[in-house]
């Protein structure tokens, strides 16, 4: 599998690499690309009849070049104007941010809202809609962003409409409409406005936006009137763009309220700031407090010591619950506001969700409500009371999940929903794969409890037919977080060895792809990262010699695999990989945990399912 994709990309787009600065290690893939190749890939994907692999490759290719660019200036702006430009990208194709005969479903949140983003789509296919779902990062293609009806567009769709888009867009730019590499999106925004144009012109019923990141100023929030949002559980993530308290964050999720559109939550807990991070929060709560603070970091900011402390002591005095945070965004944009509790076991009674995890009875609790409205609205029977300034958190409407909700559609779309990479487990002759891009502290909590109960509960039929069970774990994480806080939790799995590993496929530059490029990558996180994880972990568990640093996804996995995984095979046939010891060869069965990044899992499932996409 690997071997015929990589082919295929490296002869047919050989233009990318001629034109781009490599090194040996250090940069796995193109980095600069001048405007003229960029050019030329557009002239190529106006040819008729071209290869529907060679269009979308050469599709994947500008995202990850030529529009990958201004990704950087983009991440710096944390304002509305963000929002403005993506409504001046809509009209120079001739979209609206209120599309007729299109109803959106825009989900934010920390923790799950992908899952939420999933079940709603499988539960309204169920029930007779067309869907198409946005959703960030991929897994393994970057046509997986763009979803119809719970599958990837084809490679031949995706190609057909990134060019009708980037062509359109490209002819309509003009020296004021915006300065963003010359009045075009960036990667993330462009696949935004792309998903959008393609669920109008296939003529999709609904359509379900997850955010990106935060959602005030997110990509995504250029709706004028979604037919619902809804927020998921709340957490710790992307703290130097949201801020370090729940409430702070709770501003940004909140962002995607519209008036007079119904929003649903589900219960939110309230963590204490996270100690490690010193940043400067602009986002606003909302409070005096915010305005007060603002003030003060203009005067404390060359004092970083002085400036952390107090920092830290105003969070706590001003800090709010995040569902007040909720309830008062709600009622500045008059907004009605609904809550959404986990479902009870009682009610689901025999129903088992295609998506395993405690946390997940949450997210389709959610999403069965957001659905709920959809249907409503459709039978013109739907009503909602806006959130008012005399509603205090307990006042909050609850849609509490009876067994009237769950109509065999329904239910249905909960057995059946398929969300790859999230607490996935694939079973091969003699292995066992547990797969979760979990990447915050509270989702690998999560994820340590699933495997222990999931992989417990099989090593214990193995165990009483005489089999001999071992753990292995391959783990990364991306920059800017912090390995201890998620590694901590995985001590008690009770691993017998542990990998680590950047998110890459290969140290062979033909056998990665180029949806697996991420401009984050450079030769600190190739090198550097992973040996302090592996430091890290060998203090955790006071074990010498269970750590164990690899240069690529291929050699780690076929390490932990012993070999006998005939899907993994390690391109570089100079590669020197570790002797197994003796306890781990006789094993009759291996589990093998992978988390850290949802970008180590979408290749490694790419590898153990070839084609899962199709």
């Amino acid at each position: 599998m690997l071997s015929r994709r990589c082919v295929s990309f490296s002869t047919k787009i050989s233009t990318v690499l001629a034109c781009t600065q490599t090194t040996p290690l250090g940069d796995q893939f193109p980095r600069k690309q001048t405007f003229q190749m960029a050019s030329n890939l557009a002239q190529r994907a106006e040819v008729a009849g071209m290869d529907p692999d060679t269009a979308y490759n050469d599709a994947v290719a500008m995202l990850h070049t030529s529009l990958r660019s201004g990704e950087s200036l983009l991440k710096i702006r944390r304002d509305a104007e963000k929002v403005r430009m993506m409504r001046t990208f809509l009209r120079r194709l001739g979209l609206y941010d209120d599309p007729k005969g299109l109803d959106i479903i825009h989900i934010s949140g920390t923790k799950g809202k992908g899952s939420t983003c999933a079940f709603c789509d499988s539960i309204l296919r169920h029930h007779g809609y067309k869907t198409g779902m946005f959703s960030s990062p991929h897994m393994n293609e970057t046509r997986e962003r763009i979803r119809i009806n719970g599958k990837p567009i084809s490679k031949e769709m995706f190609a057909h409409y990134f060019w009708e888009v980037y062509t359109k867009l490209k002819q309509t730019k003009t020296r004021d409409a915006l300065n963003m590499e010359g009045g075009m999106p960036a990667y993330f925004n462009f696949t935004v406005i792309m998903a959008f144009y393609v669920f109008i012109e296939e003529k999709v019923n609904v359509g379900i936006f997850e955010v990106g990141i935060g959602g005030e100023f997110d990509g995504t929030n250029f709706f004028l009137r979604p037919a619902v949002c809804g927020v998921a559980s709340l957490g710790y993530d992307h703290l130097t763009i949201l801020g370090e308290t729940l409430d702070q964050i709770a501003w940004h999720k909140a962002g995607i309220f519209k008036t007079g559109c119904p929003a649903v939550t589900m219960e939110q807990e309230d963590f204490p700031p996270q100690p490690k991070y010193h940043v400067f929060s602009r986002s606003p709560t909302g409070s005096i407090f915010s305005r007060v603070w603002s003030l003060l970091s203009k005067v404390l900011w060359p004092y970083p010591t002085l400036s952390a402390w107090f920092f830290r002591l105003w969070g706590w005095f001003s800090r709010r619950h995040p569902m007040q945070v909720l309830l008062d965004r709600a009622v500045n944009k008059k907004c009605p506001l609904y809550l959404a509790p986990s479902i009870s076991e009682d009610v689901l009674q025999r129903v088992k969700l295609g998506i395993s995890g405690k946390k997940q009875y949450n997210n389709a609790a959610l999403a069965i409500q957001i659905c709920k409205i959809i249907r409503n609205r459709a039978e013109s029977d739907f009503s909602c009371d806006v959130a008012t300034k005399r509603m205090k958190v307990a006042d909050i409407p609850r849609l509490d999940t009876s067994l009237e909700d769950l109509d065999p559609a329904t239910v249905k779309g909960l057995e059946t929903c398929y969300w790859p990479g999230r607490t996935e487990i694939i079973h091969h002759e003699g292995i066992t794969y547990y797969l979760d891009g979990a990447h915050t502290g509270e989702s690998i909590e999560n994820c340590a409890h699933w495997f222990k109960e999931e992989a417990g509960r099989e090593r214990s039929d193995l165990e009483r037919k005489n089999g001999k069970v071992i753990r292995m774990l391959v783990f990364n994480v991306t920059k800017n977080r912090n390995p201890a806080n998620l590694l901590g939790h995985l001590t008690s799995c009770e691993f017998d060895e542990a990998t680590f590993t950047p998110n890459l496929m290969s140290t062979v530059h033909h056998a990665n792809i180029m949806d697996h490029y991420d401009s984050a990558l450079n030769k600190k996180e190739l090198a550097e990262v992973p040996i302090e994880n592996s430091k890290i972990w060998s203090a955790m568990v006071d074990r010498e010699g269970s750590s164990h640093v690899f240069p690529c996804i291929l050699q780690a996995l076929s390490w932990v695999t012993q070999g006998r995984e005939p899907l993994v095979k390690v391109a570089d046939p100079t590669a020197m990989l570790p002797d197994i010891p003796l306890y781990c060869l006789e094993a009759t069965h291996i589990q093998v945990l992978v988390t850290g990044s949802l970008l180590l899992v979408g290749p490694v499932l790419g590898i153990l399912k070839p084609g899962f996409n199709d």
